[in-house]
């Protein structure tokens, strides 16, 4: 029990008043209830991580390859989507892209307004094209699409994508992006922005994960489609700050070792 006194001065009337309250703030008896809460907290997750992968198990047990390519989106998404070359396109553009950058990153280059103007509706024209273009062909059951729509979507909607992308980084470095320019500059951005490689790498297995664990087919509508992507999107952001901390950031200090090693070792031959 904690016990305070108040009291006067001695030239007036003394009081004293006594308080007891519980001592609820006490190192001890708070150190008690932290691990109480974290124990609790753990065993929760342990009993859930259970439950799901029992669920898991046991959808999935039966499973032929042929099935699992139906459930991964059946065989279009198997050919269009999935393998890995068909990024080969955008990332060329990317490290182009890069390289100007870097040889340009000292010079001041000036868009004319025409041209720049000219340059936004462009890329903002390429980005809508690539999403609503394509976006009857990714339906289930469509069979209206017309075959050619399907491959001009496949093959150039992410070099649409890439492109328009690179003016929208090359005029913001070139102070010609105005308010853009200050909404993705914004430090806001940083820490996801640190993410974003292992939200990438991430995000695609943790929706398996929770696709698969369902034990009945969810109605959809709008306000169980938004639960879904904050569930999904919150624990794919808490496992990659864990991923981050455990490869990247770790791979990351390597390589300033090794490349700071490269860059000393010939300024010592120089001095000497």
């Amino acid at each position: 029990m904690s016990r305070a006194i108040v009291s006067r001065p001695k030239t007036g009337k003394a009081i004293n008043i006594g308080i007891c309250l519980p001592d609820v703030c006490s190192p001890n008896l708070m150190r008690k209830k932290v691990e109480r809460i974290i124990g609790l907290m753990l065993k929760n997750i342990t009993f859930e991580i259970q439950e799901s992968t029992c669920q898991f198990e046991e959808n999935f047990t039966h499973v032929t390859a042929a099935d699992w390519v139906t459930i991964m989106g059946g065989e279009k998404m198997a050919k269009t989507y999935y393998p890995t070359h068909l990024r080969f396109s955008p990332w060329l553009i990317g490290i182009c892209g890069g390289y100007i950058l870097h040889e340009s990153r000292k010079k001041t280059i000036r868009i004319p307004k025409l041209v720049n103007l000219l340059g936004w509706i462009i890329s903002f024209s390429l980005m809508t094209t690539a999403i609503f273009a394509n976006s009857p062909s990714i339906q289930l059951n469509n069979n209206k699409t017309s075959a050619l729509n399907q491959a001009l979507c496949e093959s150039l909607s992410r070099v649409a994508w890439a492109i328009a992308l690179l003016y929208i980084i090359f005029a913001c470095v070139h102070n010609c992006g105005g308010v853009i320019n200050w909404f993705l500059s914004n430090p806001l951005w940083q820490p996801i922005s640190r993410l974003s490689f292992p939200i990438y790498l991430i995000h695609f297995p943790v929706v398996v994960y929770f696709h698969a664990t369902m034990k009945s087919t969810p109605h959809i509508s709008e306000a169980t489609t938004y639960h879904i992507f904050f569930g999904d999107f919150v624990t794919t952001f808490i496992l990659s700050i864990f991923a981050a901390l455990a490869f990247e950031l770790p791979v990351v200090e390597l390589e300033k070792l090794i490349f700071k090693k490269q860059r000393t070792a010939p300024k010592e031959r120089e001095t000497n």
